[in-house]
């Protein structure tokens, strides 16, 4: 019992770095640094920070999927089977989410870097928004896990 309850707040921790996480740069920081910033001083400054906010992420996705894979584990050896429908969409919606970060992080992040050196401002502007809308992706798919999670049981 107590162990489920470590999985489950490992899990709750997971999620709230990676959607908060995602909000706040959406939401918050990019809203301010256009407001505050121009070019590539603010592109210098988004990409800094996205850096550091992808470690968090690994870190995040590490706990959700240990979590959740031995959640289900323990699940399954306590007889719950078959697993509920609501947990199979979050598993694969989870899957996909991780594929669109890794498409995040190891494409679009370097190309940025790359045309942030170049100082090649519409090919940086074009990086940004693709980033922005896979972010903005991202966010949308973990609504729809967070409702799987709890009206598929």
């Amino acid at each position: 019992m107590i162990l489920n309850k470590l999985w489950m707040f490992l899990h709750l921790i997971g999620l709230a770095l990676w959607m908060g996480g995602m909000f706040f740069m959406l939401y918050c920081l990019r809203p301010s640094l256009h407001e505050q910033m121009e070019g590539l001083p603010r592109a210098r400054l988004m990409l800094s920070v996205q850096g550091r906010f992808f470690r968090f992420v690994f870190l995040a996705i590490a706990l959700l999927w240990i979590s959740g894979i031995a959640m289900m584990g323990n699940a399954i050896a306590n007889g719950l089977s078959p697993l509920p429908l609501g947990w199979h969409v979050m598993a694969a919606l989870a899957g996909f989410m991780t594929l669109v970060f890794l498409f995040i992080r190891f494409v679009l992040f370097p190309r940025a870097h790359k045309a942030l050196l170049a100082q090649d401002g519409p090919a940086l502007a074009r990086l940004m928004e693709d980033t922005r809308a896979s972010v903005l992706v991202n966010l949308g798919i973990g609504v729809v896990v967070m409702a799987a999670a709890l009206f598929g049981r």
